[in-house]
């Protein structure tokens, strides 16, 4: 299948590579269809999610190490039956990141309350919002 790409273009991708995320996101419940992409290294840090219905539609997400954070997430039963989840070993956490567009400030931003969590062996995602988070130790 080809989709079409706001940063990479057209490209083809297999149906086996798609993510669902059959509640969308926070604010984009229509938005369920994803390809995974990264950047070229033998070890990315940043990847993009990118709708296959709506090229203009895409996020930049991180592992939480590279903020220093460590989840520990309790799922609902609900959300377990969502995901799949049998094994938390197949569940993989990741953090959105962004740059506001209409403010001067140029720093990356970090959306650490909601949390994407996917699990990557039958490739079904979703974001939870935390009510809370403890920070215990910060890395420098």
């Amino acid at each position: 299948m080809k989709i079409h790409t706001l940063n990479l273009g057209t490209q083809t991708i297999d149906d086996d590579d798609i993510i669902s995320f059959p509640q969308g996101f926070i604010g984009f419940a229509e938005q369920q269809k994803f390809k995974l992409f990264h950047e070229s290294s033998n070890n990315p840090t940043v990847h993009w999610l990118q709708s296959i219905t709506d090229k203009d539609f895409v996020m930049s997400i991180v592992p939480p190490e590279t903020f220093g954070l460590n989840y520990e997430i309790e799922l609902t039963d609900q959300e377990q039956k969502l995901l799949n989840l049998d094994d938390a070993n197949n569940a993989v956490v990741a953090l959105i990141v962004y740059k506001q567009q209409s403010s001067e400030d140029t720093n990356m931003k970090v959306v650490i309350k909601a949390p994407i969590i996917i699990n990557f062996k039958d490739k079904i995602g979703l974001q939870k919002s935390l009510d809370s988070i403890e920070i215990t130790d910060l890395a420098a």
